[in-house]
């Protein structure tokens, strides 16, 4: 099993996501789920192997789209508090370099994706920068925030329609570049690098980019993902 690193709120979420574990993506949307497929692990690089894909029925409201605000829960003295934030993801694009997302790789955390990287800095055979446009509304959160919370999911097999799905989680889960980080970068690498301050009644647009493994995961799968339990919420990605 692949070590996930998260901090702050987002390493709140994965604990409280244990409840419903989501882990590592070959299928087309509205397969069907199989004791073939439920067998079947992957390959996300060379080395490194991750769990089969988890299985369980989601409502079908929890499915959401492109362009439409998706409240999200902020939890608060141990309470998750309803619609605290709301989500918009305004455009989703897929790149073959930094430099073509216009992104200084001076600007980015690597922590988790040398491995994806050639000698020079280059995106590998196969690997693709997806960066995706937001604006987050805060209602009632706290200002400090985690880009974090929210995470990159490639469905296995995925039925809307009929609430069931398995999906893997993607290695590395996180953003390796944000737009908008509070911290600073030092001697000893970025501080706070995820975190951003939002202040309750205000809005903020904002860029994230992951990268993603293309000889594993399909774009055409994949779908951004915040909270957890029955207010998870699911976005399909489109390019």
């Amino acid at each position: 099993m692949i070590n996930q690193k998260r901090t702050g709120a987002g390493f709140l979420l994965a604990v409280l996501l244990l409840s419903c574990p989501l882990t590592g993506c070959h299928g087309a949307s509205d397969a069907s789920i199989t004791e073939v497929d439920k067998a079947k692990a992957t390959q996300t690089a060379e080395g490194l192997t991750q769990d089969q894909p988890q299985f369980f029925d989601i409502e079908k409201e929890q499915f959401k789209k492109m362009g439409e605000p998706v409240s999200g829960i902020d939890v608060q003295n141990g309470k998750a508090i309803q619609d605290a934030l709301r989500y918009t993801v305004t455009a989703a694009s897929l790149f073959d370099s930094f430099a073509d997302a216009a992104i200084d790789t001076e600007t980015t955390e690597l922590t988790e994706a040398e491995e994806f990287l050639t000698a020079d800095g280059q995106l590998k055979a196969g690997i693709k920068l997806m960066l995706l446009d937001l604006t987050v509304q805060n209602v009632g959160a706290e200002p400090k925030q985690n880009i974090t919370a929210l995470n990159i999911l490639c469905g296995d097999s995925v039925s809307e329609e009929k609430g069931k799905a398995s999906f893997f989680e993607l290695y590395p889960s996180g953003p390796v570049w944000f737009s908008n980080p509070s911290g600073k970068r030092t001697a000893d690498g970025w501080k706070e690098y995820y975190y951003y301050s939002l202040a309750v009644g205000q809005s903020k647009n904002l860029k994230a980019a992951w990268l993603i493994d293309t000889t594993q995961y399909d774009p055409q799968n994949l779908y951004l993902t915040f909270d957890y339990d029955e207010e998870q919420k699911y976005i399909k990605l489109e390019f």
